[in-house]
């Protein structure tokens, strides 16, 4: 047997022999768009996975400043406990150019966050009932020269060009979550419903001009 027919059986063997707790295997979930929407600021408490403390804040917290462009996504698995279950630390989003690979050339990240009963009765107002049950945000800085920033950290990828293909091509996020083991699990894509305007992103469905922001753009220890 070659050796890359022995590592996949060793991979298969120990996903079997781990199965009632998942933890060394990888899992694929859906997720779909629900809407998105401007908020201020990011939460403190709320985030899903168990490495966060039990009111869902975390030792390593302290949101910047918004404004934040949020994604609220559905899907029917319940994030919380599967992240529980392959003990992974803490569910995250990745964001990437449309016309890219996803992982291949990631810009940012950031974490997940549970939606309360009351943002949620607010959501669903108006909207056409989801077969999702579950339901989750993200909150995604609005600057463009943040997200540039968080990209740069990574040598290796080129983020003048990857920002260039968002601002033709658009913003797709995914979400996932990985142990130690190399267990977890990974998302679809989804499109994030914004456009570019100079160097702030702007939700697609409303017109630019009711939108138009005077602030000017973040400084350089802001886009760090």
């Amino acid at each position: 047997m070659s050796r890359a027919r022995s590592g996949l059986a060793e991979r298969m063997l120990t996903c079997a022999v781990l199965t009632t707790a998942l933890v060394g295997c990888r899992e694929s979930v859906e997720i779909s768009l629900r809407t998105a929407l401007v908020e201020p600021s990011e939460p403190s408490a709320g985030m899903v996975g168990p490495g966060v403390t039990k009111d869902g804040s975390s030792a390593t917290g302290g949101s910047r400043s918004g404004p934040y462009i949020v994604v609220v996504f559905s899907t029917p698995s319940d994030l919380d406990s599967l992240a529980r279950k392959m003990r992974v630390h803490h569910v995250y989003y990745t964001l990437y150019a449309c016309s890219s690979v996803a992982s291949a050339a990631d810009l940012c990240d950031g974490r997940v966050y549970l939606l309360g009963a009351e943002e949620l009765a607010r959501i669903q107002e108006g909207q056409a009932p989801s077969e999702h049950n579950n339901v989750y945000k993200a909150y995604i800085s609005d600057s463009v020269l943040r997200l540039q920033g968080c990209a740069q950290v990574d040598g290796g990828l080129d983020a003048a060009q990857e920002l260039e293909k968002v601002r033709s091509d658009g913003l797709c996020m995914t979400i996932g979550a990985g142990n130690m083991l190399g267990g977890g699990f990974s998302s679809n894509a989804i499109r994030v419903p914004v456009v570019v305007d100079r160097d702030f992103f702007l939700l697609e469905q409303e017109p630019l001009a009711d939108q138009a922001s005077d602030r000017e753009p973040p400084s350089d220890e802001e886009t760090q």
